[in-house]
């Protein structure tokens, strides 16, 4: 496996925790707006995953970091949703 492959396996494997984690917070409060704002987020950016792994082997560095800060950004975000839900 390909270091780009890994990466890029990864991301999948964290935007996956990202909607377990979220999945948790609609089960406490169905009617918890920021839940499906996160959803959205992961969507995006999973969105962004696929077309990383269509470009293969022409991910630039400065791409790769975009999407890691978008992905810290992100599960940062579902965290402290995560606490106050606690």
């Amino acid at each position: 496996m390909s270091q780009q492959t890994a990466y890029l396996h990864r991301m999948s494997e964290r935007l996956a925790q990202f909607e377990r984690s979220v999945y948790e917070l609609e089960q406490r409060d169905a009617n918890d707006r920021g839940a499906s704002e996160l959803s959205a987020g992961i969507e995006i950016q999973r969105q962004k995953l696929n077309e990383m792994r269509r470009a293969g082997a022409e991910l630039s560095p400065e791409t790769v970091q975009s999407f890691s800060s978008a992905i810290d950004a992100l599960g940062a975000r579902i965290g402290r949703e995560m606490q106050k839900a606690a």
